[in-house]
């Protein structure tokens, strides 16, 4: 009963997750309660089967050093929204209003954010807990992928439409259920890679010889959907007019071929290069036309240089305290040049790493940052340590690693549909990092022996020579029937 607790609350999460990037990529208001509310009650429900299931949270204590760091990350973000901390921390900005200074300079937007990056740890929490089984890790992945494949299809024939009915834009680009087509480029990509995932699972579970031979027998028996789900997605990804997200597709895939089979530099090489020159190929025909005019002409990296430089400039003004959570915004505007800001409102940074650091302060960032570093090497080791299935680490490993790069360029895991998604995916991945022992404890036994009273039927004397006691050559010699040897 438990077991099937337990894998109702993973499905009903992932549900969730999903379901949310019809809402904007999640930036809808009710969308997020919804998300949020939905997600602490499961996450209630977990700990009650944490409580029953205690037996298996020693598999778990792996995860206590980047559990640490992260609680600790947002502890910090959360005495930064208080007035707890001393006032020489504050902000200089609140000495003009008529209020107790804090560190943040927007208590109530940097609420939304912790409350925000709390769901998304409990949705890796739920997911790790949910996937100890290989199988039902394997089964998460299928529907990941086919649901990205399916907004894939969505945002292609949006874009063939002219309309998208979900953010009422008329898409030039396509955007899928997202505003921005950066964001769905890196959705795509994680769909892509969670798609190539399924395939070398089944591939490997097809037992005929040669990886090349094992493929083509498994793509005449239905490997050819998921081959055609991962181009379906490529061609959306392609065409998302995303430099961004090209690039960090194509990282993402050689960190998985380089991570899933562990061999020899030179077959690694060999099959990352194959695999990279036929997405290439396809990714050029599809979007020759469409997308070489955008990718050689498309100029935002003057702007992007200058956020930069500004952003730094504001770091070094408070590296230690930061401005708190949701402050970009606010305090960017007093160190860009009028060039920058003619094009427009600049609530990003475009730099998720840089952002971070602006906000948590150099300390707070280091915690935040060092939380997912331990997360990813944990991958990295269980890919390395499993003896069969290696690509259910090692698609949560190329996702981080695509997400870290694509951080460089843009902010697409401040959306709350794709940084659920990655979390999620993260968990799949960090539990089937462990070893088999580690994912299947055993039960401890209580102990059966009843204590005899003393009225009791005295015991029967035990024989001269019982079987526990049998020496070597007792176990090895014949005996017949007669007691002769």
């Amino acid at each position: 009963m438990v077991r099937s607790a337990q894998t109702v609350i993973g499905w009903i999460t992932l549900l969730l997750v999903l379901v949310c990037a019809l809402a904007v990529g999640g930036n809808m208001e009710a969308a997020w309660l919804t998300l949020a509310a939905g997600i602490f009650i499961l996450f209630v429900l977990q700990l009650i089967v944490d409580l029953i299931e205690r037996h298996k949270l020693n598999a778990f204590l792996a995860l206590a050093p980047a559990a640490v760091l992260f609680v600790a990350s947002l502890t910090w973000a959360a005495l930064q929204l208080s007035d707890l901390l001393p006032s020489g921390w504050s902000a200089p900005e609140w000495q003009f209003v008529e209020a107790s200074g804090r560190v943040a300079i927007d208590p109530n937007g940097g609420a939304l954010i912790l409350a925000r990056l709390a769901v998304y740890g409990m949705i890796f929490w739920i997911a790790a807990r949910s996937c100890l089984d290989e199988a039902v890790a394997s089964r998460f992945l299928i529907v990941i992928g086919v649901w990205c494949t399916l907004m894939a299809i969505y945002g292609l024939i949006s874009a063939q439409v002219g309309e998208n009915p979900i953010t009422g834009r008329e898409d030039r680009y396509v955007t899928g259920p997202f505003v921005n087509p950066n964001h769905f480029a890196t959705y795509c990509a994680m769909g892509i890679i969670a798609m190539l995932g399924v395939l070398a699972i089944k591939i490997e579970q097809n037992d005929s010889g040669r990886w090349q031979r094992r493929f083509a027998e498994g793509f005449l028996n239905g490997l050819w959907f998921y081959v055609l789900a991962a181009l379906i997605m490529v061609t959306a990804l392609v065409l998302t007019l995303s430099r961004g997200g090209l690039i960090v597709m194509f990282i993402g895939v050689a960190v998985f071929v380089f991570t899933v089979r562990r061999g020899t530099l030179k077959q690694n090489a060999t099959t990352a290069i194959i695999i990279l020159v036929l997405l290439g190929s396809f990714a050029t025909l599809t979007g020759m036309s469409y997308v070489l005019p955008e990718l050689l002409y498309g100029d935002q990296g003057g702007t992007r240089r200058a956020i930069y430089i500004s952003t730094i400039a504001a770091i070094a003004d408070r590296p230690l305290f930061g401005y708190g959570l949701a402050s970009f915004d606010d305090i960017i505007l007093g160190y860009l040049t009028a060039e920058a800001t003619q094009r427009g409102v600049i609530d990003f940074a475009h730099n998720t790493y840089l952002e971070n650091i602006l906000e948590l302060g150099v300390p707070g960032a280091i915690l935040f940052f060092g939380a997912l570093a331990l997360v990813l090497l944990k991958l990295w080791q269980g890919a390395g340590r499993r003896r069969r299935l290696h690509a259910l680490p090692a698609t949560g490993f190329a996702t981080g690693a695509l997400v870290a790069v694509h951080a460089l360029l843009d902010f697409s895991m401040q959306m709350p549909a794709a940084a659920a998604l990655f979390a999620f995916i993260l968990g799949l991945s960090w539990a089937q990092s462990l070893t088999f022992e580690e994912r299947q404890p055993q039960m401890p036994q209580r102990s059966t022996r009843k204590r005899r009273s003393v009225t009791s039927t005295p015991r029967r004397a035990k024989p001269a020579r019982s079987a526990a006691r049998l020496s070597a050559d007792d176990l090895l010699t014949p005996v017949n029937r007669s007691g002769g040897r």
